[in-house]
């Protein structure tokens, strides 16, 4: 571990962490900086759950300080990957595999100094970091100046990835203060609302909760899992691919719960059941509604629970000060029903060297030759109509 004064501003300094003590002992800055700056995915309550069941290779954090006050980080992780019987020599944020989840992490900053914390970061991984072929950086909010300087430098090559991935999430703004808030629904949803709500005391016994003890998470996950294995069966992509993801979200939850930026809407009936979950992380002022689940009992279809889910969610989060729910990646009736606006994710990947940039043409045709070739039988199509003759009557 050594430290660097950072280039133009002498008073920060770069320090690079690579063991997991000093990792954990940096957790309560970092989590203070993201609450400052309202990223759930890039806190320590997702991203050391993530170290622990996801990362391989060599992963560190990238940090900045002005005097003993941490100010920014990144987190990074290499390894060396075999692609195509290539040895290739990767770098990648945290988060940016493993997970259903991809994605969301980038360089975390005070606003005041997130732009030169950004540049930074770029100098690091032109000259600093360990030897890397290829970077890849996943949905990035747009406008955050970790892409910005990404694909300003010079040095490396850039294969842009946004709108080839998913690339739009949906938010909700809520307002500023206030418990009396109604949302974006009008009087007819926001009656259905509260009549779904009594049918659903009246038949069931039935109960929204607030949860937020850490003792309940595993009791949590195997509903959640439950719930959605009924629901889609075979095209279930959280839990499916083994007891990775219930682990990790478990330990997810159990710590956010500890920690106060998690917690879960529960719908319990009676004899003690639960038939929908929410799981919502927060950061500052923004929070992630990460996964839900509700029973497919057909008893309950009628009763709105999930959408009760999502509106207590938002009268507690309106009740602790945050300004804005994520839906992530799922739109349809979030922007339809609550009124959510979309916003555009930067993806991309850095390659450099001969190997990297091998790498960047083989997923430049297998990601975007595609699109390419539809564009082109397209053009075929019109081309053809318009040379095709005319019947006249």
């Amino acid at each position: 571990m050594h430290a660097l004064p950072v280039d133009g501003r002498p008073n920060v300094r770069r320090l690079v962490i690579e063991t997991a003590a000093e990792v954990e002992g940096l957790v309560p800055a970092w989590r203070d900086v993201a609450a400052a700056v309202g990223s759930p995915f890039n806190g320590p309550d997702w991203l050391m759950p993530w170290w622990r069941h996801y990362a391989t290779g060599r992963p560190h954090l990238v940090t900045w300080w002005v005097g003993d006050e941490l100010v920014g980080l990144a987190p990074v992780v290499h390894r060396v990957a075999r692609r195509r019987g290539v040895v290739v020599r990767e770098a990648a944020f945290w988060g940016a595999t493993g997970t259903p989840l991809d994605g969301w992490v980038g360089v975390l900053a005070l606003p005041a100094v997130a732009d030169m914390v950004a540049r930074d970061f770029g100098d690091w991984l032109a000259r600093d970091a360990p030897a890397w072929d290829v970077f890849h950086y996943l949905r990035i909010p747009a406008g955050a100046p970790t892409a910005g300087w990404l694909e300003g430098r010079t040095g490396w090559r850039r294969l842009a990835l946004t709108g080839v991935l998913q690339s739009e999430e949906y938010i909700v703004d809520l307002p500023t203060g206030g418990t009396e808030w109604q949302g974006y629904l009008g009087p007819k949803a926001r009656h259905e609302m509260r009549r779904a709500a009594r049918r659903f005391a009246e038949m069931h016994g039935g109960r929204y909760e607030i949860v937020s003890d850490p003792a309940e998470a595993d009791g949590l996950v195997d509903t959640l899992r439950h719930f959605l294995a009924d629901r889609w069966g075979e095209d279930e992509v959280y839990f499916r691919s083994g007891d990775r993801f219930a682990r990790f979200l478990t330990d997810v939850i159990r710590t956010s719960f500890a920690s106060g930026s998690g917690f879960a809407v529960a719908a319990r009936v009676e004899p003690p059941a639960t038939v929908g979950c929410l799981f919502v992380l927060s950061a500052g002022r923004e929070a992630a509604a990460v996964i839900v689940g509700t029973s497919v009992d057909p008893a309950l279809r009628q009763l709105s629970v999930g959408k009760a889910l999502f509106h207590r969610a938002m009268d507690e989060l309106v009740g602790r000060g945050v300004g804005t729910l994520d839906f992530l990646t799922l739109g349809g009736y979030k922007e339809t029903f609550w009124g959510a606006r979309s916003r555009t994710l930067q993806s991309g990947i850095l390659g450099r060297g001969m190997v990297g940039e091998s790498v960047l043409a083989y997923v430049a045709l297998r990601r975007h030759g595609p699109r390419v070739l539809r564009r082109a039988v397209r053009a075929l199509g019109h081309r053809g109509d318009a040379a095709a003759p005319r019947h006249r009557g």
